[in-house]
C-alpha cells in the first residue's frame, strides 16, 4: 500500500497566499482604472497615486489571506504535476509582486 506525503500546512498556506496575491493584482489594477478614471496632475495626482498604492496593498493583503486559507485546504491534497508547477510559478511571481509593493511603500 502506498502512502502519500502531504505538504506541511504552513507551506501550502504560503503557496496559496502568494499565488492569490499574484492573481489579484491584474484584477485590482483593472478595477482601479475602471472605477476612478484618469489621475489628476500635480499635488492631487501625487495624493491619488499614494491612495491607489494603499488600495492595491490592502487588496493584496486580503487576497493573500484568502489564498492562504484556500491553499491550506486545497493544496494539502495530492496534485498532478501541472497543478504543482503552475502554483509554484504563481507563488514565485506573487512573492516578487509583494516584494516590489513593500519596497514602494517603504521608499516613499
Amino acid at each position: 500500500m502506498q502512502t502519500e506525503v502531504k505538504a506541511p500546512l504552513w507551506f501550502a498556506a504560503a503557496k496559496g497566499g502568494l499565488a492569490a496575491a499574484m492573481l489579484a493584482l491584474p484584477l485590482l489594477l483593472l478595477a482601479i482604472s475602471l472605477a476612478f478614471g484618469p489621475a489628476p496632475s500635480g499635488y492631487a495626482g501625487a495624493a491619488f497615486g499614494a491612495a491607489m498604492l494603499l488600495v492595491i496593498a490592502a487588496g493584496q493583503v486580503l487576497a493573500a489571506i484568502a489564498g492562504a486559507v484556500a491553499g491550506a485546504i486545497w493544496l494539502r491534497r495530492p496534485q498532478h504535476g501541472l497543478v504543482k508547477w503552475s502554483v509554484n510559478v504563481l507563488a514565485v511571481l506573487g512573492a516578487g509582486i509583494i516584494a516590489l509593493l513593500a519596497f514602494a511603500l517603504l521608499a516613499r
